[in-house]
């Protein structure tokens, strides 16, 4: 039964209770399995919690312990939350609220919108919207998108895999991507743009019997058609045993990463991997670092008196 301390049984509601009366005060968290929960104007000094129901927070509530689900949506609007809130498969959305620590989804999106968030955005999988809100930690997602509208971040903001989207937003620290082509948007300040390679694939074989296989992997990533086998404890794939070359790497080698920083809008620093990296200034668009080896610039309707710094 979803438990309750210093809150009103009339604001708080369960999808799997017919009335208020079935919810009762008591000095623990509020919790449930599969119901929803939904608190409406009202202060709540503990932790919230479902394995699978939704948690809506609205109406200028105040929430000063954890939120969690673990497969359940998080919705918070018009209201605080003092500490995390975390989500497995759900997604998060935050609007008009003030969120004390951090907010994290594996596989779930999440979205701010005219909040302030004190710590993190992580998720794994799922994207990452922020609209007009200050984050005062770092963003981080692996291989969904981020978008960035009319926003600040403290911090930085990595994203090793997806899309990255910043109009009229400053990222005070780094932004770190794999890109080959990233797009700075109009009135947009980042200190440092870091672009790494793509991961590649770390697989070690650790120990293996005639019928099981023990590794120890980081990112380990399969495309195409490969064919694992296991015979007398001899691994093979594409039937060659490991050890010796499987295939050829059809993999292409970037040579070139591109940037294009819109009007009114600025970089203060770029470290890149590649030969060449082609800058490109739209208008009165600025590039404050120092020109290093590889850089190309073309200014696009630039001022007269416009240079690359």
């Amino acid at each position: 039964m979803p438990q309750v301390n210093n809150i009103s049984t009339n604001n708080i509601h369960s999808a799997g209770f017919n009335n208020s009366n079935s919810i009762q005060k008591y000095t623990g968290a509020v919790s449930s399995i599969s119901d929803d929960l939904r608190i409406n104007n009202e202060k709540c000094k503990s932790d919230i919690g479902t394995i699978s129901g939704d948690i809506k927070i609205n109406r200028h509530s105040a929430v000063y312990g954890n939120v969690n689900s673990v497969s359940g949506d998080i919705t918070v609007k018009n209201s605080i939350v003092d500490k995390d809130i975390t989500t497995v498969s759900g997604d998060v959305n935050a609007v008009n609220s003030t969120i004390g620590k951090n907010i994290k989804t594996v596989s779930g999106s999440i979205e701010v919108e005219q909040s302030t968030v004190s710590g993190n955005l992580e998720t794994t999988s799922g994207g990452i919207d922020i609209d007009t809100t200050k984050i005062n930690g770092n963003v981080h997602t692996t291989s969904g998108s981020i978008s960035m509208n009319d926003s600040t971040i403290d911090g930085s903001v990595t994203c090793k895999a997806g899309s990255v989207t910043i109009v009229n937003s400053t990222i005070k620290e780094s932004l770190n991507v794999t890109s080959e082509k990233i797009i700075v948007g109009t009135a947009s300040c980042i200190g440092k743009i870091n672009i790494s390679p793509p991961e590649s694939v770390n697989f070690n074989i650790m120990n293996f019997g005639n019928d099981s296989i023990v590794m120890g992997m980081r990112n380990f990533c399969i495309s195409g058609e490969v064919n694992f086998t296991i015979t007398n404890g001899k691994v093979f794939v594409n039937e060659q045993r490991v050890g010796h070359t499987a295939s050829q790497s059809t993999s292409k080698k970037v040579e070139e990463v591109t940037i294009n920083i819109a009007k009114n809008a600025s970089v203060n620093d770029i470290v890149f991997y590649t030969k060449k990296c082609h800058i490109i200034l739209e208008g009165n668009a600025k590039y404050n670092g120092e020109k290093k080896d590889g850089m190309q610039f073309t200014h696009v309707n630039a001022p007269k008196s416009h240079a690359y710094a």
